[in-house]
């Protein structure tokens, strides 16, 4: 095994790691000593999985460095050290890539590999964690991307996480923290890492800071953040959108015509918009009406809700005739007919349904517009209300180059029905 020396108040200890049963031996002075000169103290050891090395801290402040002969073994501590932090939260993960240069997914401490290896991507979506703890992830250099989404994570986190802005993330090009309590004070800890993949809605976030000089890619955001960096810094979009309307917003950040017109006139950009946790009122759909001139750039338009949705409208003034797609996700009552939203909207190409009510009579008549339509999915992923599997067929039978998905299973024309195959 290494010996390491650690000195503290001119008294030195010296400890020996085993890297085969990963045991921590004190050498000298005697373990007597030891109890006296930290009687009044909390010490925590880590140590790197067949390392060699170990770092000790002690509680009231983080003693000198143990002197190591060498530094791989110190860089491998701190890259152990970091993903047993990690997953010992349920439900987090890590993505490493080892010293051949092969990538693969840690989900437990059990698959924490032999061979040194180096921590590029974490995900902790819905963990809860102390964020000051995350300065036990401040070390990794050369960090790709962070997924906090539905997390604890907050302002404090992100400090921890860049030890006050003192040490950047200058690797990091992904960042989500959809949901979580973040703000302007710890999203500029970011302003020096390089994203390019930015996923912030239903967060405090609403300066620019952090985001000018960057090249975005794909970028998720309330309205009120992508109003603000249009205005300010609207170089950093070169990619896709997706914009977010929330309750928190829902008073004070209704698209506009004029910004709808912006969103959806580059051809060359996918574009998305979503409704998230919000009745969603006719006034604000008439923000899109008249668009049908915008450019075909596939437009996603997706209603989202936990309970609180209601659309009480057929969207009709959904008239973009860039829409590709639609999705109602979650649990949204459709008191509309689908068939009126395919007369506005006939350049959809699929419906989702994911925990959506509908009536019975949703699709009437749509066999009449067929030949309007440019449907090539529906996917009744999971409904509820008087719509049924026969009523999924029926829209099958109508439909019959349309692929038809109810809970998975795919339905089939029947020609006796449709009149045609």
């Amino acid at each position: 095994g290494n010996h390491v020396n650690y000195t503290r108040n001119g008294k030195s200890i010296e400890f020996k790691v085993n890297p085969g049963t990963h045991r921590l031996t004190l050498t000298t002075p005697s373990g007597d000593v030891l109890r006296t000169n930290l009687s009044d103290k909390k010490l925590t050891v880590y140590s790197g999985k067949n390392s060699g090395a170990i770092r000790a801290w002690v509680e009231s402040g983080r003693p000198k460095k143990p002197n190591v002969t060498s530094s791989e073994n110190v860089e491998q501590a701190l890259q152990s050290n970091a993903l047993r932090w990690i997953l010992k939260h349920p439900g987090a993960r890590a993505s490493v890539t080892l010293g051949g240069g092969e990538g693969i997914n840690v989900k437990s401490v059990e698959e924490i590999p032999d061979s040194p290896f180096s921590i590029y991507g974490v995900d902790m979506r819905s963990c809860k964690f102390d964020n000051e703890e995350l300065r036990y992830l401040s070390d990794l250099s050369l960090i790709r991307s962070f997924d906090f989404s539905s997390s604890s994570l907050n302002d404090k986190g992100l400090a921890s996480l860049t030890k006050n802005g003192q040490k950047p993330l200058l690797q990091l090009s992904s960042f989500s923290a959809y949901e979580c309590d973040i703000s302007d004070k710890g999203f500029v800890y970011l302003k020096d890492s390089p994203l390019s993949l930015v996923v912030v809605p239903s967060t405090k976030i609403k300066s620019v800071e952090a985001l000018k000089n960057k090249r975005i890619t794909r970028f998720h955001a309330n309205v009120s953040l992508v109003r603000a960096v249009k205005e300010k810094c609207p170089e950093v979009l070169i990619g896709s959108i997706v914009l977010h309307e929330s309750l928190p917003e829902i008073d004070s950040a209704f698209i506009t015509p004029e910004m709808a017109a912006w969103f959806t006139a580059d051809a060359s950009r996918e574009r998305a918009f979503e409704y998230r946790r919000t009745v969603v009122p006719s006034e604000n759909l008439e923000t899109w009406k008249n668009l049908e001139k915008t450019k075909p750039a596939g437009v996603t338009f997706s209603f989202l809700s936990d309970g609180v949705g209601k659309l009480s409208t057929d969207l009709g003034n959904l008239k973009v005739g860039s829409v590709k797609w639609i999705i109602f996700n979650g649990d949204i009552s459709f008191a509309g007919k689908i068939t009126n939203l395919l007369r506005h909207v006939p350049t959809l190409r699929g419906l989702n349904f994911h925990g959506t009510h509908l009536k019975r009579d949703a699709f009437d008549k749509i066999d009449e517009i067929r030949e309007q339509v440019q449907l090539s999915t529906i996917n009744f992923a999971a409904v509820s209300g008087t719509f049924d599997r026969a009523a999924a067929q029926s829209v099958a039978n109508a439909l019959p180059d349309c692929e038809i998905l109810w809970k998975q299973e795919l339905l089939a024309p029947k020609k006796s029905q449709s009149g045609r195959n």
